[in-house]
C-alpha cells in the first residue's frame, strides 16, 4: 500500500515508529538490515509538506549516519535546532 493513501495522522504515527526504530538501532550502528532500507525509502517518499518535514529530516540524518557522512548529519542536526526542534537535535548522536 502507498503510504500517501493514509491520512496525515496515520502517516505521522507510522513515521514516528520508523524514526524510533532508527533511534534505537543507532546505538548498535546496525543500519544494514532490510527493514532499515525500507524505512529510509518510506521516509524519503513522504510528501514534502510541513507536517512531515521533521520525519524526512530525521530519515536523512540517519541515512547520513549509516553512510558515515558526519558533515551532512551535523548540517541536518543544525537545521533541526534552527527550526525549533532543539530537544530532538540534542538526542541525536554523530
Amino acid at each position: 500500500k502507498n503510504i500517501n493513501n493514509f491520512s496525515d495522522g496515520e502517516i505521522i504515527r507510522i513515521a514516528t515508529i520508523c524514526v524510533n526504530y532508527l533511534f534505537n538501532i543507532d546505538d548498535k550502528h546496525d543500519f544494514q538490515d532490510k527493514e532499515v532500507e525500507q524505512i529510509f525509502l518510506l521516509l524519503k517518499s513522504l510528501e514534502p509538506i510541513p507536517a512531515f518535514l521533521m520525519y524526512k529530516l530525521l530519515g536523512k540524518f540517519y541515512l547520513a549516519i549509516s553512510k558515515d557522512q558526519k558533515r551532512d548529519a551535523e548540517e541536518i542536526k543544525n537545521v533541526l535546532r534552527l527550526t525549533g526542534y532543539t530537544e530532538v537535535a540534542q538526542r541525536l548522536e554523530i
